[in-house]
């Protein structure tokens, strides 16, 4: 019901700032999107750093051009970054909680594939384009200070 409540006063807002009326379809997409983007940063705002840090290197990988990333990957960047924060890096197990725990919010979605023989190991991706994210996380001093991150700036 609060959300329901909130949908539909962001949405009269949203009509009243364009001057109609009444409320339209489009005014109750747009507020949607409006609350799931102002949710999903107040979400990323209350992570731990450690969580921060894994997001960060996500980001990164992401803003190299890759897409879909193996947690391999995530945790290799995350390492570098963790030292260059000048903070502990965590094992490899505990990364892999945390992305868990960013797939458990929505922030990222992540799979198991399975290469036979070879093993097995998790993709990510994001599930919405970055910009919102890369915003959150860059308003941090830490985060700013940090040469290794100099891409998420621009």
């Amino acid at each position: 019901a609060r959300r329901a409540l909130d949908l539909l006063r962001v949405s009269g807002e949203l009509a009243e700032r364009e001057g109609v009326d009444t409320v339209q379809v489009k005014h109750v997409g747009a507020a949607q999107e409006s609350i799931e983007t102002d949710t999903m940063s107040e979400c990323i705002k209350t992570l731990p750093v450690q969580s921060k840090i894994v997001l960060c290197s996500m980001l990164l990988l992401s803003s190299s051009g890759q897409k879909v990333f193996t947690s391999s990957a995530v945790i290799n960047v995350y390492r570098e970054l963790a030292r260059e924060l000048d903070t502990d890096p965590l094992s490899h197990r505990r990364v892999s909680d945390l992305i868990n725990d960013l797939t458990m919010l929505g922030i990222v979605t992540s799979r198991v594939v399975s290469h036979g023989r070879y093993g097995r190991t998790t993709e990510i991706y994001f599930k919405s384009p970055t910009n919102d994210i890369r915003k959150v996380i860059m308003n941090e001093p830490r985060f700013q200070e940090c040469s290794i991150l100099a891409p998420l700036l621009k």
